[in-house]
């Protein structure tokens, strides 16, 4: 079973912990996250507050990996069976409706006032192109006569 990547510390554990000197603190802390790395127990044999306080933080520690465990092997099992329990209506596929907003609205018609500006401008560069070319091919054609 995979263990989980951090252990809780409660707060009503506070009153306990705070019995402890510093020291002991560290010891215990340190040893409770070896026992959640690898599973190892400390000897705490010459200390018997550290002795009391392990075993009560342990079992915890027990029950919350249990608990883990448990959790994991549902959301597993949920996935594999790909999505929400049959007959879960709340979880169903909602067709997508469009909204348009205030503010929507506002872009489009900006967008299209953009377009048709473009469009106009573009008209005007076209017809001065035209009789400019024309100008030309007029005054080409003088010329040629001319000769």
């Amino acid at each position: 079973m995979k263990k989980p990547q951090a252990i809780n510390l409660f707060i009503d554990s506070l009153e306990d912990l705070e019995l402890l000197s510093f020291e002991q603190t560290g010891k215990l802390v340190i040893a409770l996250l070896h026992y959640a790395a690898d599973g190892s127990t400390p000897d705490f044999s010459d200390d018997i507050a550290l002795q009391l306080m392990f075993a009560m933080l342990r079992r915890r520690l027990d029950r919350d990996f249990e608990r883990y465990g448990r959790m994991c092997e549902k959301n597993r099992i949920a996935g594999r069976r790909g999505g929400a329990p049959k007959g879960n209506t709340n979880a169903s596929k909602q067709p997508k409706t469009t909204q348009t907003t205030q503010t929507e609205t506002e872009t489009e018609a900006e967008t299209e006032a953009e377009t048709e500006a473009e469009t106009e401008a573009e008209a005007e560069t076209k017809t001065e192109t035209e009789t400019e070319t024309e100008t030309d091919t007029d005054t080409d054609a003088h010329e040629a006569r001319e000769c």
